[in-house]
């Protein structure tokens, strides 16, 4: 539990400090989503610091959604790289079965991916409820964006380009039903 010296000692960030405490970490990361993405990476830095906090870096919300998650979906880069450093788990499921790395491509959110495959240690083939992984559901929505004339097609196709390399460089095998569904 935390004393009120503590909360005294995060000054602007108090709020947050008690949104942890009281709600989990994914609603912390919410409650200052308003901010910018730069003061969003010092306040949760400055919460993971204190012993109390780190051990929350992982918990899932009722939908299973992990600060992870969260930061993956609103593509908060910083954020992400904070969690990730300081040991964040990017291989948890939600209700649905997608990791942060899912979320990335359903949210098209390239830097995000990169981040994801750069630095931490995704498993790339891990699949959600549905049998997919997020370079199948790169590639679904790729194709979607065709289909729609949509102004998101650069981004998708950006976000199969950094999966697919990714691939190729890690020698992973882009299956059959990468490729056909890829056309």
């Amino acid at each position: 539990m935390m004393n009120m010296k503590n909360v005294i000692n995060v000054g602007l960030f108090t709020v947050i400090f008690f949104g942890v405490c009281k709600l989990g970490a994914m609603e912390a990361c919410l409650i200052y989503d308003a901010s910018t993405d730069s003061s969003q990476a010092e306040t949760l830095k400055t919460l993971l610091e204190k012993k109390e906090f780190a051990s929350v870096i992982d918990k899932q919300d009722a939908r299973g959604f992990t600060p992870l998650h969260y930061s993956a979906i609103s593509g908060r880069l910083m954020c992400m790289d904070v969690l990730i450093r300081a040991g964040a788990n990017p291989n948890i499921k939600d209700f649905a079965g997608n990791t942060a790395l899912h979320h990335a491509v359903i949210h098209a959110r390239p830097e995000c991916v990169e981040i994801l495959l750069r630095e931490s240690k995704i498993d790339v083939k891990s699949e959600d409820l549905g049998r997919n992984t997020a370079l199948d559901l790169a590639y679904y929505f790729e194709r979607q964006s065709k289909r729609k004339d949509d102004s998101s097609l650069k981004i998708r196709s950006r976000i199969v380009k950094i999966l697919e390399e990714f691939y190729t460089k890690n020698g992973l095998k882009l299956t059959p039903q990468y490729v056909i569904e890829g056309l």
